[in-house]
Formats: C-alpha cells, sequence, structure tokens
C-alpha cells in the first residue's frame, strides 16, 4: 500500500509539469498610444511610456493537448497585477485587472486584451507587469502559467501639450467674432515657467498669446491651464485657426512643442441678408397659421324660408277665387272591343286554339286505344 502511495505521489510530480506545459502564452503584442513596441525574449518592452499614455497588451493562448476525450481547459482566467502602482517606488497599492472565463479545447487559441492609461501622475520608473493565468484540465488538474513583462516610464523634460480646443462657433456671420478656446497641459518633469499658447491665422496676420506658470506632470492641481481668444472681425471666407504651445518663453520653432488646428467659416453678408429674410418668411407663415387655427369659423346663415313663388306654387286669385278642380278623362273603347263587350262572344282567335287543342287530345286517345289493343 505504501508503495502505490508513494507511486502516485510521483507520478503526479511528474504529470504536473506537463499537464501544465499544455496551456501555452503563444504570443504578446504590446501598443503603447497606438503604436506597437517589440517584446524582447527577457520580458523587456523596448519602447517607453510616459504617464498619461494609454497601454494595449494583447495576450494570445493556445492549448496544445493533441486532440482527445480529456484534452479540454476549463475555468481560464488571466489577471494582470502591477505591483508598487504609484507616484512612489514605495507605494504599496497594486494594480489588478482580471478577465473572463474562457475555455480552449484542443488545438484552439483564445486572445485576451487589456487596455490601461497609466495614471499621470505616474512615477518616471520601470514597473513589472506581471501575467498570471490559471485554469482546470478536463481531468480536474489545476493549470498554472505566468509570464512578467517590465515596462520603463519616462517623463519628457518639456511635454505641453494642447487640450480641449474648440472654436465657440465654427460658422460666423460677416460681423461677428469667433471665439476660440483651449487648455494647455504639462506633463513634462520640469516645471515650465513661462509656457506659451499661441493661436494665429497667417492670411489675416493674427496672433496673440498667453504666458502660464505650470507646474510639472504630477503636480495634477496645477499643471493645466486654460485660454480664451476673441477673435477680430474677419472678412467672408474659409480660415485655419493654428494653436501652438511652446516653452521657455519662445515661440521659436526649437521650442515648439504640440500644435492643433481649427476650421472657421465667416458668411458673405449677402447670404446671411437671405437667412435673415428666410427666417422671417417662415416665422409670418407659422404666424398666420396660428391664427388661422385659433380664430373660430363663422356660423352659416340658416336658408330663408322658400317662398310660395319660388316654390312653383300659384296662391289664390286677387278675387279670392279657388282655383278649378282637375278633370279626368275616361278612355275611349273601340268600336270591336264596345261591340264584343255588349254580345259576349269569343274572339276568332281563341276558337282556334280550343279547337287545336281538341283535336290533339282526341289523336291522343286514339293512340292509347290502339296501344291497348296490340296488349292484348
Amino acid at each position: 500500500m505504501y508503495k502505490k502511495v508513494v507511486l502516485v505521489g510521483f507520478l503526479l510530480v511528474i504529470l504536473s509539469p506537463l499537464v501544465s506545459s499544455q496551456l501555452a502564452l503563444e504570443d504578446i503584442r504590446v501598443f503603447i498610444d497606438g503604436t506597437r513596441s517589440e517584446v524582447d525574449t527577457g520580458g523587456m518592452i523596448r519602447d517607453t511610456a510616459q504617464p498619461g499614455d494609454t497601454l494595449l497588451i494583447n495576450l494570445t493562448f493556445a492549448n496544445e493537448y493533441p486532440k482527445g476525450n480529456t484534452s479540454d481547459i476549463r475555468r481560464i482566467r488571466a489577471d494582470l497585477v502591477i505591483p508598487n502602482y504609484g507616484n512612489t517606488p514605495d507605494t504599496d497599492d497594486d494594480y489588478e485587472e482580471s478577465s473572463e472565463d474562457f475555455t480552449l479545447i484542443a488545438q484552439d487559441k483564445y486572445a485576451v486584451t487589456f487596455i490601461l492609461r497609466l495614471d499621470p501622475s505616474l512615477d518616471a520608473r520601470t514597473y513589472d507587469l506581471v501575467f498570471k493565468t490559471r485554469g482546470t484540465s478536463e481531468t480536474g488538474e489545476d493549470i498554472n502559467l505566468e509570464k512578467i513583462l517590465h515596462l520603463e516610464v519616462r517623463r519628457k523634460a518639456h511635454d505641453l501639450l494642447i487640450i480641449n480646443s474648440a472654436l465657440e462657433q465654427d460658422t460666423i456671420s460677416c460681423t461677428g467674432q469667433a471665439v476660440v478656446v483651449a487648455s494647455l497641459l504639462n506633463k513634462g518633469s520640469q516645471t515650465e515657467k513661462r509656457s506659451v499658447l499661441l493661436a494665429e491665422e497667417k492670411t489675416q496676420q493674427y496672433t496673440s498669446y498667453e504666458f502660464f506658470d505650470l507646474g510639472n506632470g504630477k503636480e495634477l492641481e496645477n499643471n493645466t491651464r486654460t485660454a480664451r481668444f476673441t477673435l477680430p472681425i474677419f472678412p467672408p471666407g474659409k480660415y485655419t485657426i493654428a494653436l501652438k504651445s511652446f516653452f521657455d518663453g519662445s515661440t521659436a520653432d526649437a521650442n515648439l512643442l504640440d500644435a492643433k488646428f481649427l476650421l472657421l467659416t465667416v458668411l458673405p453678408c449677402e447670404e446671411q441678408v437671405e437667412q435673415v429674410e428666410q427666417v422671417e418668411q417662415v416665422e409670418q407663415v407659422e404666424q398666420v397659421e396660428q391664427v388661422e387655427q385659433v380664430e373660430p369659423d363663422e356660423p352659416e346663415a340658416p336658408n330663408p324660408p322658400a317662398d310660395e313663388e319660388t316654390l312653383g306654387i300659384e296662391g289664390p286669385t286677387s278675387g279670392g277665387l279657388a282655383t278649378e278642380e282637375p278633370t279626368l278623362i275616361e278612355p275611349e273603347l273601340s268600336p270591336s272591343g264596345a261591340e264584343g263587350a255588349k254580345t259576349g262572344s269569343w274572339p276568332a282567335s281563341t276558337i282556334v286554339i280550343l279547337f287545336v287543342i281538341s283535336l290533339i287530345i282526341i289523336i291522343l286517345l286514339c293512340i292509347v286505344v290502339l296501344l291497348m289493343k296490340f296488349v292484348r
């Protein structure tokens, strides 16, 4: 008995790695702000990331079991853990995220995607991305798989981004003034004492700018400012409004960090007048329709009683005498009809018909008599 227990334990120890090895992490793809970054054999992500960047990691798992009755791996779940994820290396908080459970049949594959936006206040250092995957085989054995990637987070010395830029109205009248609103965000590692946000339109030789004192990227309460630019009246046409950010108080190209562009349309005055007239006409029509709906319809006057002349009835004469009563006309009888009525004799046609009928009856009787004799 003791030998059997030892043998079973030995087999479990030997077979456990074999079971675990059937779940494989076949492919890893990492994207930093939409750009793919390769991963070397040691798990190091070759490109650095910045706080505020979006990290997308796609893992493809495969079941390498040969097809058979006990080849499925069930209740598989992948976990992402980033230890000490925070503002300082001593931060105790870990970042954790888990995938949904899934099942892999033999020779099948399944992709899991993790999307993480790096905290804007994240400390600049190297972080371990630990992927722990576990599942269960059809025979009940636990399957575990672990992979660690390394991500380096850095901050640029100067990193001024233009955010939330927009025109309050991108189409205005020929006499209107456009207003541009934009914010400047410092993601860099240095404090920007004289950061510049510039707005310009070259064809109209318009330039305006604002200076800001911004804290570094980790000072979240002091690293963003908003500017508002009111443009002068432009002639009708289409214009490109450029927004640019600079550091160290200089607008030289060497200090340019970010740029955004907005499109403005100024309507011709004629079109503006036509639009106003069309609106007024529509309003007038609507007002007339509303008045017509509100005013009650006038009741129709009752028809006057028809007089006797209208109906074609003659009234009494001036003498007060009534009209004569109608006379009945009796139809006149023809002489033959009158004579027949007096004598009571039958017409000749009737006599002929009666004679023919009698003759037919006699003939039929004769035929019947002959038939009776023949039968006897």
